[in-house]
């Protein structure tokens, strides 16, 4: 009950709005100021493939929440989730949800396994980091 009561001010919706348009805004900074260098260098008019574009931003507004760090930090977890993506995708394609399938030593599923853990272990790596650093603000 008292965690609850220390932790719960920091969880109300005008706290949290706030907090995640000050993310969003300073997230989207680079975003647009790469555009503007695009639109500038085409003479004002110019077509933008968006998607990668909003995926890295997507990644760096869910960096930020998360462990408090822009994109650069996350970008290799953000990279390998996409290879990983990539290879369970053309892995189900190729031979369906077959259980049987995925057990097997093929390069495919070597693959996937070492992702995944790589995965793991930069994740482990960015939580191990911001305990250190919250521990130490607290010392």
């Amino acid at each position: 009950a008292y965690q609850r009561k220390v932790i719960a001010p920091e969880f109300f919706m005008e706290k949290i709005k706030q907090v995640m348009i000050e993310l969003i805004g300073e997230a989207s900074v680079p975003l647009l100021e790469a555009w503007e260098s695009m639109l500038d260098d085409a003479g004002g008019s110019r077509e933008i493939d968006v998607d990668g574009y909003l995926r890295n931003f997507s990644a760096d507004v869910i960096a930020r929440a998360c462990f408090g760090s822009d994109f650069t930090t996350g970008e290799e977890i953000f990279y390998k989730l996409r290879q990983l993506q990539k290879a369970i995708s053309q892995q189900d394609t190729l031979v369906g949800l077959s259980a049987v399938w995925k057990c097997l030593p093929t390069k495919a599923n070597r693959e996937i396994q070492k992702l995944e853990q790589e995965v793991r272990l930069l994740i482990l790596d960015v939580a191990k980091e911001h305990s250190r650093g919250s521990s130490s603000r607290n010392n």
